[in-house]
């Protein structure tokens, strides 16, 4: 069953790494970021 995965730091080398097994198994992966883009939410929306 795939999951929707939200994370901080997604771009760094570990959240990257980590993006990419979670991708890889099916799940769906949006990062928390500074930057707006596809799969991002951005720190201003969580505030």
């Amino acid at each position: 069953m795939a999951k929707h995965v939200i994370i901080g730091g997604g771009s760094g080398f570990i959240g990257q790494a980590l993006t990419d097994a979670l991708r890889a198994r099916g799940d769906r992966v949006t990062w928390i970021s500074r930057t707006e883009g596809h799969d991002r939410l951005t720190w201003d929306v969580l505030a």
